[in-house]
């Protein structure tokens, strides 16, 4: 939730998101399992939806909403470093290749049509400029 003050009005937004990422991991260069440096590449599906309301007590404002479902795709190369057994360090930079969303935009506004109050469009991002570095630390069962 966020709030924010203009000129003596209040013009609030909610927001909720949601994701998830599934990543498939191949190891790239096979080498013995006691390796201490180990290098894979990943395919990764990131679903995701989001969901934006906007109001204001300004009088002559109406709610609007933006809603967005889509899925993002990328490959992540990836290197772990096997600290012992079980803990390992892990470097990945996942490269986004596709970005697919639909987005619903809805206007609560009376003196619009219904046709114009709701606007949904398909969008298709070749390569969408996003850029990650990831390092962590993992442990193995």
């Amino acid at each position: 939730n966020n709030g924010t003050t203009i000129s003596g009005s209040i013009l609030k937004k909610t927001q909720n998101k949601i994701a998830v990422r599934y990543e498939y991991d191949v190891l790239f260069f096979k080498k013995k399992t006691e390796a201490k440096l180990r290098s894979y590449l990943g395919l990764s599906v990131n679903p995701y939806f989001s969901n934006t309301q906007y109001s204001s007590n300004i009088p002559a404002s109406f709610p609007t909403s933006q809603s967005s479902f889509g899925a993002l795709i990328a490959v992540i190369p990836r290197l772990n470093y096997n600290i012992n057994e079980h803990w390992f360090l892990d470097l990945n930079i996942p490269v986004s290749i596709i970005d697919l969303n639909i987005v619903n935009d809805k206007a609560e506004n009376p003196q619009l049509t219904a046709e114009q109050r709701s606007i949904t469009t398909f969008n298709f991002a070749q390569m969408p400029s996003q850029f990650l570095v990831r390092f962590g630390l993992g442990f193995r069962v």
